[in-house]
């Protein structure tokens, strides 16, 4: 003992052989064994001097010095230090156990691999257990941001775990707002909202379980949830009816929609407001859908008082549209859609006819239409490319006459024949 304190000494009151204990140790942590060569440039003469005196040979002039680390190793058993363990005199000069980068990663996957099972046998027999077994074994959806959770903070990279877990276990029966449902399961009403990493971790949960496309868009976001009977009251993802008459889980009247039909008016609503409604019946089993609100106001005036169901989309399918569809799909009701004969109206039409299929009829996307409405607004290429993902066969010849003369024809010039449609239904 009273050699090896000795020997300990001897490096570590040495200056001239801190460079190489350093570079000795990083030379360990890199191969796991006392090996290589350690190269000192531009030595001091303190170092020159040092592993001079201890190589027994002279480096008074080199430039650098390069000492093979074996037979740094041997040179020491041939002092009155023989028998002593170098790596021990490193770990002793350093203050801790010298571990190599492959010993640290392997206890590292031991210890994750042992984390995530027992996260795994937590959730075994839940419905959650298929999401967390393809995020944490098969490395799919956000790995790469929980893996860096896991690094950063395991503690909370276990509780968000567990929550996105437990509210996948516990989706609600009927609708929820999803602040009252992060309250349920968490106590706090913001713990999924989008910009938290839970949120982010719930929707890549629900994604892969319903099997829904990926997207990071708010409406995909809000459709995923609102698969999944959680609402986000968003106050802009509003759509605009007339004449629609909804009812309340207990089968009475809405007051606030009947008033709209008593007095004739229109009404916006909300996600918020639909979610108050069980069922929505149109006048006479059909609702005609139109992209542009100019179109819906026109159409209200030109109508006066004829009862006719009436929905605008402001020209892009929100959750809350196509929650209001799809309540009055449930009740028989046939839709009519109209909308602006361009790349994105051809888009929205498509998007509708593959969502309710014989239940939905595309109007006024034709020929006769195309040639009586066409603007000279030319479409960009950029434009024109979105037409690649129209699905529906009954858009393919007005998809063709785009690709053709890549012009677009609007909803607006459209008005009388929509009111001559409306008036002889």
């Amino acid at each position: 003992m009273e050699c090896f304190d000795e020997c300990l000494n001897y490096f570590k009151s040495n200056i001239g052989f801190t460079r190489f204990m350093e570079k000795t140790k990083s030379k360990y942590e890199s191969l796991g064994k006392i090996s290589g060569t350690i190269v000192i440039n531009n030595p001091t003469n303190m170092e020159r001097q040092a592993l001079s005196g201890f190589m027994k040979k002279d480096y008074s002039r080199n430039k650098s010095i390069s000492i093979d680390l074996v037979r740094f190793s041997k040179r020491l058993n041939e002092t009155r230090f023989s028998g002593i363990d170098f790596k021990h005199i490193l770990s002793e000069y350093f203050g801790s156990e010298l571990v190599s980068k492959r010993e640290i990663k392997e206890d590292y996957e031991t210890t994750k691999s042992k984390d995530f099972s027992e996260i795994l046998n937590a959730h075994i027999s839940k419905k959650s257990y298929e999401y967390i077994y393809s995020l944490l074994v098969d490395k799919k959806g956000m790995y790469k941001r929980v893996i860096e959770l896991y690094n950063n903070d395991k503690r909370y990279f276990f509780e968000v775990i567990n929550m996105v877990c437990l509210a996948v276990d516990n989706l609600p029966k009927t609708s929820q707002k999803l602040s009252i449902f992060s309250a349920n399961i968490t106590k706090n009403p913001h713990y999924f909202d989008y910009d938290r990493i839970a949120g982010k971790l719930l929707i890549d949960a629900l994604t892969y379980i319903c099997n829904f496309p990926k997207s990071n868009n708010t409406e995909s976001i809000s459709q995923i949830l609102y698969m999944n009977n959680i609402l986000i009251d968003d106050v802009s993802n509003m759509v605009l009816c007339k004449n629609l008459i909804g009812y309340t889980s207990n089968k009475q009247i809405h007051p606030i929609w009947e008033s709209m039909c008593k007095t004739n008016e229109s009404l916006q609503i909300t996600l918020s407001n639909l979610s108050n409604v069980s069922r929505v019946k149109a006048y006479n089993d059909f609702v005609l859908v139109v992209e542009n609100p100019n179109v819906f106001t026109s159409l209200e005036s030109m109508l006066d008082t004829k009862r006719v169901s009436l929905v605008c989309t402001y020209g892009q399918i929100k959750l809350s549209a196509i929650y209001l569809l799809d309540m009055l799909v449930k009740e028989n009701t046939y839709i009519y859609y109209s909308g602006d004969i361009d790349p994105e109206g051809l888009i929205i039409a498509d998007k509708l006819k593959q969502r309710y299929g014989d239940n939905i009829d595309l109007i006024y996307f034709d020929e006769k239409t195309y040639v009586n409405n066409i603007s000279n607004e030319l479409l960009s290429d950029k434009r024109i490319k979105k037409l690649q993902c129209i699905n529906s066969e009954e858009l393919f010849e007005i998809k063709e006459l785009l690709l053709k003369h890549k012009l677009a024809a609007y909803e607006e010039l459209n008005l009388k024949e929509l009111y001559n449609f409306l008036i002889n239904k």
